[in-house]
């Protein structure tokens, strides 16, 4: 009888270290600090289009080991069902932030990669588990679904089971709207990729890696494209030399696919929105480029030449109008694009451009700001717009340590999910490559 207040006791104490299972919302960060809210609840229902992606994070609350997840597939119990690639499991890496992006972020751990179980394009197993959650804090894994194009409309349901240091199933439910999401985005992107970014990231700076290397850019179109973002440099290395001189076997080959719309991206017959020629503003290079694009019937694809980067900065001011020049003897359809602001090229004696790309929050600066208030009546009627790292209205893909607020008239591209966006239909996202350590410039880069 002496033993049964401690035994009591004993239970109680591995009862309050137990590992609790909880589901959250697809855009929530969950730190490692992240305590379940009241209420909380170990069941996920979410709603989605067809041929959209929607998204949960299933939390581990508490000490556990060896923790793995799987979800086999969903079904509306009618013969209908969605499995494979479309069901995606990522377990949350962390990072840790050094210093934070602005006055309303934080230093230290955040998430930010995502590992898969199961790569969705390569089809191989990835090390997201198992995994281990220390004491007293939390991790997630982010639950993807995408409803395929021609998925009935109705409810489908299943179960994700949890093994290891936690045992649990959380049911699943996704209810299907009857309308269906486009595969190409109507709000065209133009999110930049260095030549050798891959083959840097992938260990070899000099890519001499030849069509391994040529493969590997284009599972990262690919990547983009299922979140409905363009890269607009899809290949590495000049289809056209300075000359007009032509070899476009690899870049039909490799990027081709993303641009008729045979790629196999799980938004099926999804094509790039935007892509930009590769190699300098010459006539010869632009009239190839055209000439080939037209040939191939790739016309629904935005094809422009990138003028120059932020004059004075990469370019002066002076070399602006022989370039456009250059380019509309080339083709006089050619879309020229310069990041500037109308005004800034107005006050340089500067006309020809088609696109222009503030940076976004000469949109709609902040209050007090020469530019507070909607400046969209200064801009033409196609208008493009980018984030800098200056920039701290919009929170593109890579902004780290802090939440994005909603606001008006600004794209919202969230690091997990850039197919969500807050979109305005005139305007397209633009988006130069991005610096590895964003916290540092006080900017996403």
């Amino acid at each position: 009888m002496k033993m049964l207040p401690l035994f009591v006791a004993l239970l109680a104490a591995g009862s309050a270290s137990a590992a609790q299972v909880w589901v959250a919302p697809a855009a929530e960060k969950i730190r490692p600090n992240a305590q379940p809210p009241a209420g909380a609840t170990a069941a996920a229902k979410i709603a989605a289009a067809k041929n959209e992606f929607e998204s949960f994070q299933v939390v581990i609350t508490g000490q556990a080991a060896g923790v793995s997840m799987s979800l086999e597939g969903l079904s509306d119990g009618a013969g209908h069902s969605i499995s494979g690639r479309d069901l995606v499991l990522y377990r949350e890496a962390l990072i840790n932030v050094a210093w934070p992006s602005g006055g309303d972020g934080a230093a230290g751990t955040w998430p930010d990669a995502l590992i898969p179980d199961v790569d969705p394009i390569a089809g191989e197993k990835r090390n997201a588990f198992p995994f281990d959650v220390p004491a007293n804090e939390s991790r997630a894994v982010l639950v993807d679904i995408h409803a395929p194009q021609g998925t009935p409309a109705g409810k489908y349901t299943g179960t994700l089971h949890i093994n290891g240091g936690v045992t649990q199933d959380v049911p699943v439910e996704l209810t299907v709207w009857d309308f269906e999401v486009p595969s190409t985005s109507t709000l065209k992107t133009a999110f930049g990729m260095s030549w050798n970014g891959p083959c840097m990231g992938h260990g070899d700076g000099n890519c001499g890696g030849g069509d391994s290397d040529r493969a590997l850019r284009a599972r990262y179109v690919q990547a983009a494209l299922d979140n409905h973002v363009s890269l607009h440099q899809p290949y590495n290395a000049l289809p056209v030399d300075n000359s007009g001189n032509e070899n476009w076997g690899a870049f039909d080959q490799y990027a081709g696919p993303f641009l008729d719309g045979t790629a196999d991206t799980r938004l099926r017959g999804a094509r790039l929105s935007s892509t930009s020629v590769y190699g300098s503003s010459a006539s010869p290079i632009v009239k190839a480029w055209s000439s080939h694009f037209k040939a191939k019937s790739w016309t629904a694809t935005t094809l422009f030449d990138y003028v120059c980067d932020e004059p004075p900065l990469t370019c002066q001011w002076s070399d602006i109008p022989g370039r456009i020049a250059q380019v509309h003897a080339g083709d006089p359809g050619m879309q020229t694009l310069v990041t500037t602001a109308t005004w800034d090229a107005q006050n340089n004696g500067i006309s020809g451009i088609d696109l222009f790309v503030p940076v976004i929050n000469f949109m709609e600066g902040k209050p007090g700001t020469s530019l507070a208030g909607n400046q969209r009546s200064r801009f033409p009627a196609n208008i493009w717009w980018y984030q800098s790292r200056r920039d701290r209205l919009a929170h593109l893909r890579h902004r780290r340590g802090r939440d994005p607020p909603p606001r008006h008239g600004v794209a919202v591209v969230h690091l997990r999910h850039p197919r969500r966006a807050l979109l305005r239909g005139d305007r397209v996202v633009f988006q130069r490559r991005p610096v590895g350590q964003p916290e540092r410039l006080r900017g996403n880069g």
